[in-house]
């Protein structure tokens, strides 16, 4: 009995390896191109070679809050640069790599510090307030603030009605009276990190003001980018959300 069940045993032992390992030749060779140029948010095929063609590779992204890969398929989600790496799947001395650089949304430019990056529309105008940087278009009221302050994670359990009382206390330690016509907080993930977006729209003056925000926390900082504007304008507000990441 011992004699068929040890064949048995190395058999299934083999069929293990073969199957962790992936069957198939090793590569001796894979090319992929140098460099990929994308725009944030377009989906790409990766094209690469492999010798043989049957050898099993794997394929890697060295940031993927820049992009990912999947299915055959590099897809930009911010504004920076990644390098994906493929490589032999026995043997990570044989690779090849090729470097992705993704460029910001049509219309917006790219700014990023040792801390964070972000896009602001094109043409608008930097300045610097103490903490705060601000991008401002100078053809209307609109604003964009990025400001940092020590990790506060009060951010997280804040509720509609939590939220509208601290504005409403703001605003009244400043001396200004204003008409809320809504207040909205949402916890969400993206690229890996739980952020909170805020939503408020009011009425200042006679003039409705929407300001949105989205907050994450990093290291022992929370960072805040609020946009400001007369009109909601959901689409800018959500491309400015997606390409606000952290670097840390």
């Amino acid at each position: 009995m011992k004699k068929v069940l040890f064949p048995l045993f190395v058999a299934a032992v083999a069929l293990c390896m073969c199957l962790f390992a992936g069957c198939g030749p090793a590569a001796d060779n894979i090319e992929i191109a140098d460099s990929l140029n994308l725009v944030c948010g377009e989906t790409a095929a990766l094209e690469y070679t492999v010798t043989p063609e049957d050898a099993k590779v794997n394929v890697s992204v060295s940031d993927e809050k820049v992009l990912t890969y999947s299915d055959g398929k590099v897809t930009a989600l911010t504004a920076g640069k990644a390098v994906i790496k493929v490589a032999d799947g026995r043997n990570s001395e044989v690779y090849a790599e090729c470097e992705v650089t993704v460029a910001p949304p049509q219309g917006y430019t790219a700014y990023a510090t040792e801390d964070y990056k972000l896009v602001y529309p094109s043409g608008w105008e930097k300045s610097t307030n103490g903490v705060i940087t601000m991008f401002s278009d100078k053809t209307s009221e609109n604003n964009i603030n990025i400001s940092s302050e020590k990790k506060n994670n009060f951010y997280w359990i804040m509720t509609d009605a939590t939220y509208r009382k601290a504005l409403e206390s703001n605003f009244s330690i400043m001396g200004i009276t204003v008409e809320f016509k809504s207040v909205k907080v949402n916890v969400y993930d993206y690229l890996g990190s739980s952020r909170v977006h805020t939503s408020v729209t009011y009425s200042l003056a006679g003039v409705e003001i929407c300001q949105e925000q989205t907050i994450i926390n990093s290291g022992d900082k929370t960072y805040i980018l609020t946009t400001t504007s007369n009109i909601s304008d959901a689409k800018m507000f959500e491309t400015l959300s997606e390409q606000f990441v952290s670097l840390k």
